[in-house]
């Protein structure tokens, strides 16, 4: 398995060094998803999983080279408005959140397609819940992404199809909501499935 990877790696890297990446490529789209989310919570195992379709993204992108060398690297920064939830003691909680996701969009381009690797990091703030926020419910959210898809590049117009992961290093509520002494961990996280259309700019 390692063996197979590292050849992956090698064959990207490869491709990245001969490939004519398209550079200075500037883009704004919407991209809508479909978000399957819950929370990994420590000592339970009773978490369910909620689906959400109203999932929507202002999304700007930019594809530049790094030192003149390398011309497979992109630049993404957009404003997402997001309903989340998950399942907990089989009572459901949903919530809808902005968010502000910031990734280092790699590309490698042939014919008229775009393979795509995603790392970033993403905030935001959770300003809605079906039953309302506790005084001990944290808002704030912030943590890490990563995903890949595929682009199709129709200039002036472009498609995304992506497959995203998103892990919440914030905790939904306090960890001594249950207990002074027994501190339960509540990660938020989520895999969205999108579609972006974009424009060249």
């Amino acid at each position: 398995m390692k063996i197979r990877l590292f050849h992956l790696l090698l064959l990207f890297m490869i491709l990245s060094i001969t490939a004519k990446g398209q550079t200075g490529e500037h883009m704004i789209g919407l991209k809508t998803a479909f978000n399957l989310s819950s929370m990994s919570i420590s000592n339970r195992s009773e978490i369910g999983q909620v689906n959400t379709k109203k999932n929507f993204s202002l999304v700007y992108t930019y594809y530049h080279d790094i030192w003149k060398a390398i011309p497979n690297a992109g630049f993404q920064a957009a404003l997402s408005y997001e309903e989340q939830g998950y399942i907990l003691n089989e009572q459901r909680y949903d919530y809808t959140l902005v968010k502000v996701p910031l990734t280092s969009q790699f590309h490698l381009d042939f014919w008229k397609m775009r393979l795509l690797i995603n790392l970033g990091c993403f905030g935001g703030y959770r300003c809605k819940s079906v039953s309302g926020f506790a005084d001990d419910d944290y808002r704030l959210d912030y943590g890490f992404l990563a995903g890949g898809g595929l682009g199709l590049h129709l200039k002036p117009f472009e498609i995304h199809l992506e497959s995203n992961y998103h892990y919440s290093l914030s905790y939904m509520f306090d960890t001594k909501r249950y207990s002074q002494t027994d501190l339960v961990f509540t990660n938020p996280y989520q895999i969205l499935l999108s579609v972006a259309l974009y424009v060249h700019l």
